[in-house]
């Protein structure tokens, strides 16, 4: 499935490595296009006027947004697994989907995987970094998802029966894949295979990555009060634990940018909240003590720990 708005720049790449891949088993493409103001709808027409055999395209009479555009390609699948990719994204390994099928295969307790990819700097071309860090366990519980997201959107190849349907508490929030992971994660682990198999583009234009590191992991925090909900009793304690990490972050990052007023709101925030109430995080009793007495430092400043998001 691909979700397209605005990629004019890019689409043809994306399509392309979709195109190039070499299966025992037969694709099809759903590319949902948004209204785009640009050019981006006139590449869909033209490649699903050359491929369609493989192209379908879902063209939205009017902007439907982001979610709702994801919503309706997904439910326009057909086969027994969907492949995420989104428009400014591309796939680099022309065996990636059959190496991660024949892995599901051979998994049948695993409801998805992923595997690495590329972080590229769009303006320059440049490698910044890979997605994953080189100890990146094999297999993702619900509980490892809960803490950090390490799935790359356009790595995803999932059962289409685990595909959960959303419900609007999650459709309603600013991020929705990785509660999707988290989501789907509860019918088993999440396989994680050692390859780098495509590109994520960093560019102004994207909805993500254009944003300020802060302002994401303020986005991310709001996925924690609906999961749990959904998640109930059972997963009450990792879920609370999980937004605390989340919030310990926000205050982390403040301080180290100097914004220490808004580092002591967000770490007064975090004292109040459950599961252990007025008890800052292990080992930085001394570091929260001088963000709540307004007595920051140059060794406090540099002492901030950086996570990526």
């Amino acid at each position: 499935m691909m979700i397209t708005y605005k990629h004019e720049r890019y689409l043809a790449q994306a399509i392309e490595s979709v195109l190039m891949q070499e299966t025992t088993f037969p694709l099809e493409l759903v590319i949902g296009e948004d209204c785009s103001p640009d050019g981006t709808r006139e590449i869909v027409k033209k490649y699903a006027a050359l491929r369609p055999d493989v192209i379908r395209p879902i063209l939205h009479e009017r902007n439907v947004g982001m979610g709702a555009n994801a919503r309706a390609v997904q439910e326009a699948c057909r086969g027994e697994f969907i492949a995420c990719l989104e428009g400014d994204d591309y796939w680099t390994d022309p065996r990636k989907l059959q190496r991660q099928v024949d892995w599901l295969d051979a998994n049948p307790q695993s409801p998805m995987c992923c595997h690495n990819v590329q972080m590229i700097d769009d303006a320059t071309g440049q490698l910044i970094r890979l997605h994953c860090l080189p100890d990146q366990k094999a297999l993702l519980t619900l509980e490892d998802l809960l803490l950090n997201n390490p799935i790359p959107t356009c790595s995803v190849v999932c059962r289409r029966e685990s595909w959960p349907a959303l419900p609007p508490s999650i459709q309603r929030l600013p991020v929705q894949d990785w509660p999707s992971w988290i989501l789907i994660s509860r019918r088993g682990p999440v396989g994680y295979l050692d390859f780098v198999g495509g590109c994520y583009r960093l560019h102004g234009a994207s909805v993500w990555s254009s944003q300020p590191r802060i302002a994401q992991l303020r986005k991310l925090t709001a996925i924690f009060e609906p999961l749990e909900e959904l998640l109930g009793a059972e997963y009450r304690t990792q879920v609370q634990a999980a937004r605390k990490n989340m919030q310990s972050r926000i205050v982390d990052d403040l301080a180290y940018a100097g914004r220490w007023s808004e580092a002591r709101a967000e770490a007064l925030q975090y004292l109040r909240m459950p599961p252990r109430r007025f008890s800052p995080p292990p080992g930085r009793l001394a570091f929260f003590g001088r963000i709540l007495l307004g007595l920051p430092s140059r060794v406090m400043r540099e002492a901030v720990i950086q996570q990526p998001a």
